[in-house]
């Protein structure tokens, strides 16, 4: 018979909610393609300083963001009726690391928003931001689970009476009329677009 401490790691585990493997495999080649497009100029080329600079900014940019990708594939998110945390699991995990956590009694906002890049703005992502205290937890639309932890969050502002931005109300009502699909779904208002 499984220990009680077992037991509960385990549906603490099974509550978790994570970015999918695709998702970071998909990032991380896109980071790795940036990487070689800007890295194999720089060492095989003898470039204008010019162009050389703008090239290692961009090279810069592509390792940040492969950086963040490996961050994200241990990070899990663990919500309950008492509070929101963020961990990084091992074998990330720093020693001086502390979970990212957010006690609901201590909520002072939450937003939802929408990103694009595509033009047309038929595809895109979320971002649900919540803030307590001058700390921030944030997390994208791709994470499992999202839906369930975004309704949440917007519940506990609603129920301490928190302002909600006309934005962050539409685009609630869009994910909970399931206007937001998978990841690359839609969602029909207020876009916020990245050029």
């Amino acid at each position: 018979m499984a220990s009680p401490d077992r037991s509960s790691a385990a549906r603490d585990a099974a509550r978790a909610l994570r970015y999918p493997r695709s998702v970071v495999l998909a990032d991380l080649g896109r980071s790795g393609a940036g990487l070689l497009a800007t890295g194999l100029p720089l060492a095989l080329l003898e470039l204008n300083p010019w162009v050389g600079g703008v090239l290692g900014g961009v090279l810069v940019l592509f390792a940040y963001f492969g950086l963040l990708t490996v961050i994200r594939a241990g990070t899990t998110i663990h919500f309950d009726a008492v509070c929101v945390e963020m961990r990084v699991e091992a074998p990330l995990r720093r020693r001086r690391w502390t979970p990212r956590r957010i006690e609901w009694s201590a909520l002072d906002g939450v937003s939802l928003d929408y990103y694009s890049t595509d033009p047309k703005k038929d595809q895109g992502w979320m971002q649900l931001v919540m803030t307590s205290r001058g700390r921030k937890l944030k997390c994208d639309s791709r994470i499992q689970g999202f839906r369930r932890l975004a309704e949440h969050a917007v519940a506990q502002a609603r129920q301490r009476g928190l302002p909600l931005s006309r934005s962050t109300s539409e685009n609630y009502r869009a994910l909970a009329l399931g206007m937001l699909g998978p990841p690359g779904g839609r969602s029909q208002r207020n876009e916020k677009t990245s050029d």
